[in-house]
């Protein structure tokens, strides 16, 4: 079997998988990118789940900032649930992204507003 074989559908050079990650756009590229990253140091123990948990004490009064985007990373330990999460994440930001035109700015204000509105309302309301 040679090289082209198992190539075949794809981009000469390039693996399915790679494929696959080169053909996401940037934003969502770099968030699934992210969120196998911080599951994998959780995995090896290089930080705890609960550095990354976002708490209004934790942020304001402990300076901890970090938080206010590891919140959005962390699905969980590396496990099948994880998979599913990555994919589903991957697909739906994926199709919002190619739907909000060229540039990627549009889904990155999208991303920030998002996000904000989720922290204010939990800093807000949260008792």
């Amino acid at each position: 079997m040679d090289m082209d074989n198992m190539l075949a559908g794809g981009a000469v050079g390039q693996f399915p998988l790679e494929q696959w990650f080169y053909e996401m756009p940037v934003c969502t590229r770099w968030w699934t990118t992210a969120t196998v990253i911080t599951s994998v140091l959780v995995q090896c123990q290089v930080i705890t789940p609960f550095q990354l948990f976002y708490s209004t004490r934790a942020v304001f009064i402990k300076n901890q900032y970090w938080r206010v985007l590891t919140t959005f990373l962390y699905f969980g330990p590396l496990s099948l649930d994880l998979l599913f999460h990555v994919f589903f994440l991957q697909r739906y930001s994926r199709l919002l992204e190619e739907s909000s035109g060229r540039s990627p700015a549009h889904f990155s204000w999208l991303l920030v507003y998002a996000t904000s509105v989720l922290l204010y309302r939990r800093t807000r309301f949260a008792e």
